[in-house]
């Protein structure tokens, strides 16, 4: 297509002229004959102001990666499974940060029967973001509805995380929200839970959580709701 390829050597430094650059947003895929042996090379700058802990979340990339911030090497990713990268070190407060991803590209080394005849199946980039948190943080959490009674009995299960050698002592505090098709500012149903933690410690949280005259989903009326969760210490 006689288009000019950018001059690639040191795309992973702040300084880099990236103007030539085409704009896209995650996921991203690339690959085929045409583009056989590339990587895909992404950058982003972000502002994270003040903070204390930030990790990068990666829903996944295929079949491996680099991972550059502030033009260091923060992580070698070799397979294909989600990973929560500690960046705290290499980012800096208050200013702005490059973080830079190479995707390595990929070649089929053992087709199969049903392998199309070009070998260079797409390398694949899926979305990241940057967690910035404190020290004690929400790890995980996951609600479903035990069945769809009036009230409707909502198990939730969070994992809570303290990452210092303090105790912690505080709440958590779920709201379920209407959501679609109509959003609401009210919450449906309230709960709070009282939390402590042992210093370097983690914590699993089991609650149930009624949900009065719940909008049920069907295929021609899908009700959704969204379920926040805030964790409070005691001032």
């Amino acid at each position: 297509d006689f288009e000019a390829k950018p001059e690639i050597r040191g795309w992973y430094k702040a300084d880099y002229d990236d103007g030539q650059w085409e704009p896209d947003e995650l996921p991203i895929v690339h690959g085929s004959e045409r583009f056989a042996g590339e990587s895909l090379y992404l950058r982003n700058k972000v502002e994270v102001g003040d903070f204390t802990k930030a990790v990068l979340n990666i829903e996944t990339i295929d079949p491996a990666c680099e991972v550059w911030v502030n033009g260091e090497v923060a992580a070698v990713v070799n397979d294909r499974y989600p990973v929560r990268i500690d960046v705290t070190k290499y980012l800096k407060k208050n200013q702005s940060n490059l973080i830079a991803v190479r995707v390595k590209p990929f070649t089929v080394e053992i087709p199969m029967h049903h392998t199309p005849t070009d070998h260079n199946i797409g390398w694949f980039a899926g979305r990241m973001w940057l967690d910035i948190r404190e020290e004690t943080y929400i790890e995980d959490v996951l609600v479903y509805a035990k069945d769809v009674t009036d009230p409707a009995p909502m198990q939730s299960r969070i994992t809570i995380s303290n990452d210092t050698r303090k105790p912690f002592e505080g709440r958590a505090v779920i709201k379920f929200y209407p959501w679609y098709p109509s959003e609401s500012s009210e919450p449906a149903a309230t709960e709070t839970i009282a939390v402590k933690v042992r210093a370097w410690n983690k914590k699993v949280l089991e609650n149930v959580v009624n949900v009065p005259k719940p909008k049920l989903w069907t295929f021609d009326n899908p009700n959704l709701y969204s379920v926040e969760v805030t964790l409070e210490d005691n001032s």
